[in-house]
């Protein structure tokens, strides 16, 4: 048996990554805005999680090349992606009940902001279990819907810190959100390590699952590289340039020098927000190329 190479999905890695936007600066606005120093980032913050849902959701449709495809899934409620469809969907909900309270209240309740958090998280979930397959080995694992997680509380919390230093003249809130944006992104960087260690352990692992791949479009590789060829191979500079230096190396960076002067440093911020969003992309591109685990007879 051959191990092969996955085709590059661009419009599922910008669905993933602009879902953990939206799930993530939902959540935590949600949660923040609980006390009255970040209500005010209320309205920008759902603003921003509702266009990240649509990027999202058009990308996932680009995926699939036309919208009807969806239909063929919805009597099935095994199917991941109309798992995912309903997820959206339910959290699309929620924000419009979010914005038409907010708007004629002026706040949401504690109630809202819990169901939206809560949804926030389920949704991330949602998505990421839809590609735990045993058929990859290297993405079937706990370690995904984790990684999804941290990125969608990265970028949350990041969003959070921006739209304090932009909204509010609080330097105290505006620096505690910038405390929590880093110890998301280090926690988020402990994931990628963890990552890391998994793909270098695939060496020794055994394969027993397979699929037919057209071997003229697809190179066939061997599985059991994928940890060498991220640390050292062709894939090196995916991993440590786009994912380790431009994902998480450079936006703490960016983070600690907006800790001096929140309200100052908005460009710094916000180039944190751009960096943790690229190293992601890097990220899934990199999950593509390690998807060295279909087997072919």
């Amino acid at each position: 048996m051959e191990a092969v190479n996955m085709e590059l999905q661009w419009p599922l890695v910008v669905f993933t990554t602009f879902i953990c936007l939206s799930a993530g600066t939902f959540g935590f606005i949600s949660v923040a805005s609980m006390k009255k120093e970040y209500a005010r980032i209320q309205l920008p913050g759902l603003i921003t999680a509702f266009a990240a849902l649509v990027i999202g959701g058009l990308a996932s449709v680009l995926h699939l090349q036309t919208p009807a495809r969806y239909f063929g899934q919805f009597g099935n409620i095994t199917s991941g992606i109309n798992q995912e469809l309903i997820a959206l969907g339910l959290v699309a909900i929620t924000m419009v009940v979010y914005f038409v309270r907010l708007r004629r209240k002026g706040d949401v309740g504690r109630a809202v902001k819990v169901v939206s958090a809560l949804l926030s998280v389920v949704l991330v979930l949602v998505m990421s279990h839809s590609y735990m397959m045993a058929s990859m080995p290297a993405w079937n694992t706990i370690l995904l819907p984790l990684y999804y997680l941290l990125d969608a509380a990265s970028l949350g919390a990041l969003v959070m810190a921006l739209l304090m230093a932009v909204c509010t003249e609080d330097d105290t809130a505006c620096s505690k959100a910038i405390v929590v944006a880093i110890a998301a992104v280090v926690l988020l960087a402990l994931a990628v390590v963890a990552f890391a260690v998994f793909f270098c352990s695939l060496a020794g692992a055994g394969y027993t699952q397979a699929m037919h791949v057209d071997l003229l479009t697809v190179p066939p590789v061997d599985p059991a590289s994928i940890g060498e060829r991220m640390l050292s191979g062709d894939l090196a500079m995916l991993f440590w340039g786009g994912v380790v230096a431009v994902g998480l190396v450079l936006p703490l960076a960016a983070l600690v020098v907006s800790r001096k002067a929140p309200r100052a440093s908005v460009g710094a911020t916000a180039t944190a927000v751009v960096l943790v969003l690229l190293g992601g992309l890097a990220f899934r591109a990199l999950l593509y190329c390690a998807g060295a685990s279909l087997l072919v007879y």
